[in-house]
């Protein structure tokens, strides 16, 4: 039987900022050894990673180790 997880949900980190994911999907952490949920995870989708990238792009590009005009790939 599975515990609940006590508020230990973890949001994603994106621009500095814990933020929820777009789908709104979390995946349950079990310790194995008693099958016990001690933790609940965002799910990133397509959306959440291009949210991530493009803050990562804007903090180098403000941090000055990229310029508007490099190319991403």
């Amino acid at each position: 039987m599975t515990e609940p997880h006590s508020g230990r949900r973890r949001e994603l980190l994106i621009g500095g900022e814990r933020v929820r994911p777009a789908g709104d999907e979390y995946l349950d952490i079990v310790y194995p050894a008693t099958g016990d949920t001690f933790a609940a995870v965002a799910v990133a989708d397509d959306s959440d990673v291009d949210r991530a990238v493009r803050a990562a792009t804007a903090a180098l590009i403000h941090r000055g180790f990229l310029t508007q005009g490099t190319p991403s790939s």
